[in-house]
Parts: structure tokens; sequence; C-alpha cells
């Protein structure tokens, strides 16, 4: 996996929070220790033990239908390990099944394995409805359900940074330009929160939540002033 990739993963918080909360490592994923099964067809997980633990809690019927929904894709660990790392991996798994398998399908989607376009969407579908996840989460913890947005919006800030990898140093105004308009809307830019569509709207910065809809915006002048002067 090429260094951009690595720095991706390091940095996305699905990882961050794994790295945080699990004994299980990025370097564990990346080496194979410890991977995702994807699967498309009722059946494909049956002798695994993430559906032994979905039997468990009654959700089995979920394999009935077709293809299988990311969050059901398996682990499974390498036969390469020997007794105790293979132990020392199964514990840290135990700690968080959900947390470690959410991080494991992140690394699937964007290693080179081949993939389906079926599996690419519900490798998204999963990775996003992750993040939705520990947005709320974060929330209830902090009290702020429906609560006012951040002042600084992080979703900005990521923007910056895709006009830095495709404009460099460029003019405010050369950079402003380079936004995209609402047909070529850039539809991956990830927050801790969320994942955020972004587009032009003559004045302003829309950013779009690609899980509730829901719609903010910068005004043009702020947006230049307050975030993309960093960016420089």
């Amino acid at each position: 996996m090429d260094r951009e990739k690595r720095e991706y993963l390091t940095d996305h918080p699905v990882i961050k929070r794994m790295m945080k909360d699990t004994k299980i490592t990025l370097a564990d994923l990346l080496a194979g220790k410890v991977f995702i099964v994807p699967a498309e067809q009722p059946g494909d997980v049956l002798d695994t033990d993430m559906a032994r633990h979905l039997l468990n809690e009654g959700t089995f019927e979920q394999f009935s239908s077709d293809p299988i929904r990311g969050e059901y894709w398996p682990l499974a660990y390498s036969t390469e390990l020997d007794d105790a790392e293979y132990d020392r991996i199964k514990d840290a798994v135990r700690g968080d099944v959900r947390l470690v398998q959410d991080a494991a399908l992140l690394v699937w989607s964007v290693s080179n394995t081949p993939r389906t376009d079926s599996q690419k969407q519900l490798a998204k579908d999963r990775i996003t409805a992750a993040l939705v996840s520990m947005r709320e989460s974060a929330s209830k913890t902090d009290g702020q359900i429906g609560g006012k947005m951040p002042k600084r919006r992080k979703w900005a800030d990521g923007v910056v940074e895709r006009l830095k990898e495709c404009a460099g140093t460029a003019r405010k105004e050369d950079a402003w330009d380079m936004l995209p308009d609402s047909h070529d809307a850039w539809d991956d830019i990830e927050t801790d929160a969320d994942v955020w569509e972004i587009y032009r709207d003559g004045e302003k910065l829309v950013a779009r939540s690609t899980t509730t809809g829901k719609e903010t915006a910068l005004k043009k002048s702020a947006f230049l002033k307050n975030y993309y002067k960093n960016g420089k």
C-alpha cells in the first residue's frame, strides 16, 4: 500500500477510534493479521465467529437478503500467526468486534484487492454509517444532540486540503474558481462527524451531509478569509 493511502488510513476517524479503544493497531490490519472477508451471497459467512455472534443476537435473518450488507462481513485471522500472536489478536478483537470489523473493512476498501461495484458501494455505506454512529455517540457524551455547529467548520478545512492537492498555492480567486459546481460536487470530504458533498453556489460554498441531507454553507468571503488563507 502506498504512502498516501497509509496516511489516509492513519488520519481516518475509524482507525483512530480503533487504536484508542482496542489493542489492535493499523499495522496489525496492514499485515493481514486480522482482515475482513467481503461477502455478497447468503451463506458465505455461515461458519464464522461473526455469524455465530449474530445468531446469538437474534439477527441472523439478515443473511436471508442478498447482497449481505457490510456490517455483516466477517473477520478472519491469518493462518501464519503463532499461538501467542493469535491469542493476542483474538483477545483484542473481542474488546470491540464491530469497531475492528469497520476498521478492517476500511483497510480493505482502500487496498488494491479486486472488488465489484456492489462491494465498493456496500463498503462505502458501512463506513458512512460508522462515522454517523461515532458522531451520535460523541454528541450523547457531550450532551449536545441537536446543538450548535462548532464555530470552525471542519469540512471547510477538508476543502482547503483538497484545493492544495489540486491548486497548490493558487491565488484566492483562482482557487475559488476551481471549486466544483453542483453538477460536479466533491462527495467525499470526510470529517470526524460525517462525509460531506461540497459545491459552489454563486457566492456560497455549500456542504451537504451525505447521511442526513442537511446543508450548511459559508460565504465566499468567509471561506477565503478564514480558511483558504491558512491552507496557502
